[in-house]
């Protein structure tokens, strides 16, 4: 269903556009990138539910200036060369944000945008923290308030760039985030546009849809070809994470190559494999 759609289907609904026009006796939903009000006493439960379901519950933050620019609705409250980091808990979003903000630098802009969606602006600087360290910092807050959240590290862009339409496929992408990855934590702009083109060669080559089947019997072998991914083939650094002494890796690479003919050490192949097995 689209605004259009939806505005239909209800007459009462409105566009609002500014903070002044939020109010909590009605559904403010996110859809197409603006807010759509729909008068809650209009609604029945199973119908409050069903909208709930198919888009966002915005809070009021939706109407903070760097979203609003972030949309096309405003303009940036500082020329900057920023990034959007996402993510979504199952705790409470102001609760989390309020901890989460005082984790990190003070110079970021947080946002909260429905009951479980928030983000940030990160600018950028030499201080910017790594994918490594944002998941150290979302790892502790979940195990101190015993909730799960997932993540996803946008690009970065200047102010002076359009942005709308950036900040629409970011979200989309979050959102591909949330059906593909949302049990490894962090994820980038990178592993997303992997995942995507591995999803789209695998449609088209029946040798690859092979080759998925016959190293997915392996499970070991999987997140071994993973990891080694993740390392950029550092041997060391993959034995560490799995718990495997070298040699036992560098046996099981051997065996891997001796059976498929893929060495792990080549990093096209290691690159092969891995779009066969994320």
């Amino acid at each position: 269903m689209n605004k259009k759609e939806l505005c239909a289907l209800y007459p009462q609904a409105k566009i609002i556009q500014s903070e002044k026009d939020f109010h909590h006796a009605k559904l403010n939903l996110l859809v197409e990138s603006e807010v759509v009000a729909i008068p809650k006493g209009n609604l029945s439960k199973t119908e409050e539910t069903l909208l709930k379901n198919l888009f966002s519950e915005v809070k009021q933050d939706y109407f903070q200036p760097w979203f609003r620019f972030l949309c096309g609705k405003g303009n940036a409250p500082k020329e900057m060369t920023y990034r959007v980091i996402q993510y979504q808990t199952t705790g409470e979003i102001t609760h989390y944000t309020r901890l989460l903000s005082e984790l990190l630098p003070t110079n970021f802009s947080f946002c909260n945008i429905s009951k479980t969606h928030g983000f940030f602006l990160e600018e950028h600087s030499s201080f910017e923290l790594s994918k490594e360290e944002y998941r150290d910092v979302f790892a502790a807050l979940d195990n101190d308030l015993s909730v799960e959240t997932f993540g996803y590290i946008g690009n970065f862009y200047h102010t002076s760039v359009t942005t709308s339409s950036l900040f629409q496929e970011e979200m989309k992408n979050f959102e591909y985030v949330a059906t593909h990855f949302h049990t490894q934590g962090i994820s980038t702009l990178s592993e997303v546009m992997l995942h995507k083109t591995a999803l789209e060669l695998r449609k088209e080559s029946g040798i690859l849809q092979y080759l998925k089947k016959e190293l997915e019997q392996d499970s070991d072998m999987v997140e071994i070809i993973k990891q080694l991914w993740i390392n950029q083939g550092s041997i060391s650094h993959t034995a560490k994470y799995l718990n495997y002494h070298r040699n036992s890796l560098q046996y099981k690479m051997k065996k891997f190559e001796e059976r498929y003919d893929f060495s792990l050490k080549d990093m096209n192949e290691l690159y092969l494999c891995y779009l066969l097995v994320i």
